[in-house]
C-alpha cells in the first residue's frame, strides 16, 4: 500500500500528493495490514522485535511491487535526497517516526481523521519514511551503497521516532 501511495505521490506531488499520500496508511490501517514504520514505536518484549524485523522485510518485499511501475519523477527525488547529510536523514527520519506513531496511535482512538493530517504533515515537513523512501529508489531503477546507507538511517531515524513518542505518551 505504501508502494501505491508513493506511486501516487510521485504522480501528482505536491500538497495534494502529499494528501494523496495518506491512502497507503489509511488502508493498512482499516485492512489490518502491518507497516513498520506503524508498528515499530509499538516495542515492548523480544517477540515484538522479532515481529518487526518479520514487518520491515515483508514492507520491503512489498515495496519491490513498484518495480514493475518506474517512474520518471522518482530518479530525481532520488538524487535530491541523496545530497541531504546523513545527520539531517536521521533527524527527517525521527520526525516521520513521530509523524507515523501518532497517526496510529490517533487511528487506535478512533480519531481517522488524524491520519491523513499526520501523513501530509510528515511530507511537507520533509520528513524520511524508510518504506516509501525505498519505493522511490525502486521506482527511480537505480540502487546503490549510498541508497542503502540512506535507508538504514531512515530505519533507524523512523524507528526512535516511533519509541519515543510511544515511551513518553
Amino acid at each position: 500500500m505504501i508502494a501505491i501511495a508513493s506511486y501516487i505521490y510521485l504522480s501528482v506531488g505536491g500538497i495534494v500528493g502529499a494528501i494523496m499520500f495518506s491512502i497507503g496508511l489509511l488502508t493498512i490501517l482499516n485492512m489490518g495490514f502491518k507497516l513498520f514504520t506503524g508498528s515499530v514505536g509499538y516495542i515492548k518484549s523480544k517477540d515484538d522485535i522479532r515481529d518487526n524485523i518479520i514487518i520491515l522485510i515483508g514492507n520491503i518485499i512489498g515495496a519491490c511491487g513498484i518495480l514493475a511501475f518506474p517512474h520518471a519523477a522518482a530518479l530525481s527525488l532520488v538524487a535530491s535526497k541523496l545530497t541531504i547529510p546523513l545527520y539531517l536523514v536521521f533527524l527527517k527520519g525521527v520526525v516521520c517516526g513521530i509523524f507515523i506513531y501518532s497517526a496510529v496511535a490517533c487511528f487506535k482512538k478512533n480519531k481517522d481523521y488524524m491520519v491523513p493530517v499526520c501523513v501530509t504533515g510528515f511530507i511537507l515537513f520533509g520528513g524520511e519514511h524508510c518504506i516509501a523512501d525505498l519505493c522511490y529508489a525502486l521506482a527511480a531503477s537505480t540502487f546503490s551503497i549510498d541508497i542503502l546507507l540512506f535507508l538504514i538511517v531512515v530505519t533507524i531515524g523512523n524507528s526512535i521516532g516511533a519509541i519515543i513518542v510511544d515511551r513518553i505518551q
